[in-house]
């Protein structure tokens, strides 16, 4: 007989999952933080997440999750309301008791009786993937590429390889990768959004919602939501000013990864005919990330987006499968027959970055 049930999480149970994720994570995970659970969970805009858990109520602990948060995607010229499946995980304990599959299942029923939700995306690891495709209806659609880009190659050689005397050979190399903070003979108006002036991301996306057909509603009640008021982490959103409008925006982050303080893109996009204002704005944040300690830069994005031609010519690199912490498959599981939803199967149709999901 097993010893857990299936139930959607309230905020009583917010503690008892940050524990399940601090015995699965660590204590410095943000999962593992009630604060950061009951921001994500449930004061999104968009509305409650499903946070379907396993409970063992004689031992009154999480045995694992299946999470899915609410966002709105623009498919064409529609605004649909989607779920984002986050947060997927089975204490060691308790694996080969149906647990993955038994949530999954009864999280997408819960989302067809919340809300008119009409596609779930997600972004598996390794452990997960052949249960959300062959168990749960997802389909892959593609992989992102990992961008990388060294700042500091002396620490990436001292922090990543361990490798003292190579750091100080490398130290000379330093001065190509790295940013300075020296003034562009043109220069580019740039402005930090903040809680003022968070007017500049609703006219940002009012502009650049059609460049592509299918991408994740980047509103400043989103925006807010994602980046601004968040606990345990700090975001620098900055835009590009061209005759008093936004033309360009990044957000950026600095994180641990693999030991080594990475700057991470979580979201990079300019209005087509602003490129050089797009490439200022980008050597601008990339600077501030590196001031903040970060010795590599990161971003994941579809190859094809204009966008991702630009940190190429910055001298971003797609990162060997070898190298890569884990692959970076895009699933989605389409719940409604709705006919601009065919568009969502093709992934050449989507813009969709490291900052649209959670793990930066």
């Amino acid at each position: 007989m097993k010893e857990w049930i299936s139930i959607t999480a309230t905020k009583e149970h917010v503690d008892a999952i940050a524990k399940m994720a601090e015995t699965h994570y660590g204590s410095k995970d943000d999962t593992a933080q009630a604060e950061y659970l009951l921001y994500e969970y449930f004061n999104n805009p968009d509305g409650d997440a499903i946070a379907q858990i396993a409970w063992n109520e004689k031992k009154h602990e999480v045995c694992g999750q299946e999470t899915l948060i609410p966002k709105k995607i623009k498919v064409a010229n529609y605004e649909l309301k989607a779920l984002m499946s986050v947060n997927t995980v089975t204490m060691e304990e308790y694996r080969g008791q149906g647990i993955f599959t038994t949530l999954g299942q009864d999280a997408l029923t819960q989302a067809n009786i919340k809300g008119d939700y009409q596609i779930t995306l997600g972004m598996p690891n390794q452990n997960s993937y052949h249960g959300f495709v062959t168990k749960l209806g997802f389909k892959d659609i593609g992989s992102l590429p990992l961008y990388l880009r060294p700042l500091k190659v002396s620490m990436i050689a001292k922090k990543y390889l361990h490798q003292n005397w190579l750091s100080y050979l490398l130290k000379p190399a330093d001065y190509l990768t790295s940013y300075s903070n020296k003034s562009q003979q043109n220069k580019t108006e740039f402005v930090r959004l903040t809680k003022e002036n968070l007017y500049l991301a609703d006219e940002f996306w009012k502009k650049i919602k059609d460049k592509y057909p299918i991408m994740v509603s980047l509103n400043s009640q989103y925006i807010r939501y994602r980046f601004i008021d968040i606990p345990r982490r700090k975001y620098e959103i900055w835009y590009a000013i061209k005759n008093g409008k936004p033309v360009a925006f990044v957000i950026g982050r600095v994180m641990e990864v693999a030991e080594m303080q990475c700057g991470m893109v979580a979201n990079f996009l300019f209005l087509n005919e602003y490129e050089k204002e797009a490439k200022a704005l980008l050597k601008h944040v990339l600077y501030i990330l590196q001031e903040q300690g970060a010795i590599l830069a990161g971003c994941l994005m579809q190859s094809f987006a204009d966008e991702a031609k630009i940190l190429r010519k910055f001298g971003f690199f797609v990162c060997p499968k070898a190298l890569e912490p884990q692959p970076f498959p895009f699933i989605i599981n389409v719940s409604d027959k709705n006919p601009n939803l065919h568009m969502t199967m093709d992934f050449k149709n989507w813009f969709f970055t490291m900052g649209d999901y959670d793990i930066v």
